[in-house]
């Protein structure tokens, strides 16, 4: 803890928790060379060495150093008596970011070596990672509640180009309760590569995730003001919606008319806070997803075990970006832009069949009243999507708690997360939630 920095941290996170918010805190397995605790952790093999028993440090994105050997009982608890430092002060989780697959350099290069010389392999260095964070941090917070103290961790995550996909899981699914998709440039073919890695964690089962608004990998003259609304709106329908990175993110920073669309698609994720609770709840329960591509695919279930030998698993094209979120909202993401005055877009819409095989009809989720926008099974349409709009259906008769919404007199919208409505499966009921 930086004295410096943070000279009463555990009285900010009480500010914090005040103000109704969770405290989640950056973490990685890697122990730097210019850490402190650097010598002592390799004089002690606190950490993971290579086939001739040395620690060669590990070059990553901040810095130089070497990985926590999780399968030495010693390390482990030194590494927890780190962790208590902020634990105590009342910190609900970390956001453990993508370092195991480092280990793999040493896996190259003779193998990875553990506590006794045991070979560590690069999936069972993942699990013991992320479910050491997981576990503990609940076994810390268990005060608080059965649920409390969870992760985020990445999903299925992948370097992408125009001929292969080349991806890892990163998370073993028991502790992925929500997370994001790792980093994607601040363009709309980053925006693409986001929805593929979605899709592709969707495929094998991974419950909750989305990607950064606007994209994480931007630069200080990243400025983007279609590229940063498009993505908000995707991220607005997705279970997580997470703003952050490189560039421009503030969108007081562009103009009002981008303020007005952020706060109005702000509104309905969180309008959506009790049914993507129900759903993530479920998926998590049924080992499912929360998200379920229009083009189903189903992956090898052996690609996620802590036995596989592969690395990276590749991955088929996605015929199709659209998707449900649950089982009663269809999305149509805009993935592509073309300059036009109005920066309107064009998707194209397949309608699914309901989960029996049925026939579906969807409504639109801003006017589900119009006949003219409704659709069935089957229907497949192109729709001009304006800026300040999203291609969202929702299923009729569908049943979702919803927290109530309005707009105040001075045309701002509102969500009022202390009521939760409840809607008939009748149409005036839905329109009036809308």
């Amino acid at each position: 803890m930086d004295p410096v920095r943070f000279p009463d941290f555990p009285a900010l996170v009480k500010q914090i928790h005040d103000e109704g918010l969770k405290v989640i805190l950056w973490a990685t397995s890697m122990v730097n060379t210019e850490n402190p605790d650097y010598d002592f952790a390799v004089k002690n093999k606190y950490l993971v060495r290579d086939s001739r028993g040395f620690v060669r440090p590990l070059k990553w994105w901040h810095g130089s150093g070497g990985l926590l050997d999780y399968s030495n009982p010693e390390a482990v608890a030194w590494w927890h008596s780190l962790m208590d430092r902020v634990l105590d002060a009342g910190v609900d989780g970390f956001k453990c970011d993508g370092t195991d697959p480092y280990i793999i350099e040493y896996s190259l290069t003779g193998g990875a070596l553990g506590y006794q010389d045991k070979v560590i392999t690069y999936p069972e260095y993942a699990h013991m990672y992320y479910r050491d964070f997981f576990y503990y941090t609940r076994e810390k917070r268990a005060a608080d509640g059965p649920d409390a103290g969870l992760i985020m961790s990445r999903p299925v995550d992948c370097n992408l180009d125009d001929v292969t996909k080349l991806c890892t899981p990163f998370s073993p699914k028991d502790v992925m309760l929500s997370g994001w998709v790792g980093d994607d440039d601040a363009t709309f073919r980053g925006m693409e590569g986001c929805l593929r890695k979605t899709i592709y964690s969707a495929w094998m089962n991974y419950a909750n995730f989305g990607c950064d608004i606007g994209g994480y990998r931007g630069k200080d003259s990243t400025f983007s003001k279609t590229l940063f609304v498009r993505w908000t709106q995707l991220g607005s329908f997705m279970s997580l919606m997470e703003n952050g990175g490189g560039g421009e993110h503030r969108p007081w920073m562009y103009d009002e008319e981008t303020v007005n669309i952020y706060r109005h698609f702000t509104v309905q994720h969180h309008r959506l806070a009790p049914y993507m609770h129900t759903m993530g709840a479920n998926a998590l329960s049924t080992g499912t997803s929360s998200m379920h591509p229009v083009d189903e695919q189903v992956i090898d279930a052996n690609t996620t075990t802590i036995g596989r030998k592969d690395f990276k698993i590749v991955f088929p094209q996605p015929r199709s970006y659209s998707y449900r979120l649950g089982d009663d909202i269809l999305v149509h993401p805009v993935v592509f832009h073309f300059e036009n005055k109005t920066d309107a877009a064009t998707v194209h819409m397949s309608f699914p069949d309901e989960k029996d095989g049925s026939t579906a009809v969807w409504l639109d989720w801003w006017r589900p009243n119009d006949e003219d926008k409704t659709h069935k099974s089957g229907d497949k349409k192109f729709r001009e999507v304006p800026l300040n709009s999203y291609a969202v259906y929702v299923r009729e008769g569908a049943l979702m708690p919803l927290y109530a919404a309005s707009v105040d007199p001075n045309g701002v919208d509102r969500v009022d997360l202390n009521r939760v409505i409840k809607p008939s499966s009748s149409l005036g009921s839905i329109h009036n939630l809308c």
